[in-house]
């Protein structure tokens, strides 16, 4: 599974892709504070479609510990604007 940091820093990734070697795939966003107007924003211009999912909640010792919200993003467009550093 390739990791892709989609992010004007993507400290910490330190390793280039190729952005066009991703053209056609989906990603999958899961966070804890993603907002879909700000995924919209950022990432609209990029792939041809975008779903906000169900939250996801992560369990500790069986007890809800914390909740993420995903977004499911279809088909990557590849619509460079060089607003978003590509790294994994």
């Amino acid at each position: 599974m390739t990791v892709l940091c989609l992010a004007r820093d993507p400290r910490g990734y330190g390793i280039l892709t190729r952005p066009r070697a991703h053209i056609g795939e989906d990603a999958l966003i899961i966070g804890r504070d993603l907002r879909s107007p700000g995924i919209q924003t950022t990432y609209g211009g990029y792939f041809e479609s975008i779903e906000e999912l169900p939250a996801i909640t992560i369990l500790q010792g069986g007890r809800p510990r914390l909740s993420c919200r995903s977004i499911w993003l279809t088909s990557c467009a590849m619509r460079l604007t060089g607003q978003v550093s590509w790294a994994h």
